[in-house]
């Protein structure tokens, strides 16, 4: 096993602690390896609303053009107008049509968030 197989898998342990410092650190090390199924995994399924945060500006760091539909899914499953800024900076950052247009549709429907982003 190559040291990045194994940094994922320590990664993907970490990431199901219930301690939130080793799944900062788990993010981080994902994000590092470029595990954007992973990542998308974070993002959608961990119960902590940080470390889905944290996955949403992972995936946008690294134009992760594959995460679009699951950045638009949660950007209208959460409530949270954190998350939603964050979602929505990961997909200006990915930059592609899909996700400039979903950004698009989403402010036009989001009027009265305080965190629209021009």
């Amino acid at each position: 096993m190559c040291d990045d197989d194994l940094n994922l898998q320590v990664a993907l342990a970490d990431l199901r602690r219930p301690d939130l410092t080793a799944r900062r650190g788990a993010i981080a090390a994902l994000s590092a390896l470029g595990a954007v199924d992973a990542l998308i995994e974070a993002l959608r399924d961990n119960e902590h609303w940080f470390i889905r945060m944290m996955a949403a500006q992972a995936l946008g760091h690294l134009r992760a053009v594959a995460a679009v539909p699951a950045l638009v899914e949660s950007l209208y499953a959460t409530h949270d107008e954190w998350m939603q800024f964050d979602i929505v900076l990961a997909l200006l950052e990915i930059g592609t049509p899909d996700a400039l247009d979903a950004v698009k549709v989403w402010k036009q429907t989001a009027k009265n968030s305080i965190l629209i982003v021009n």
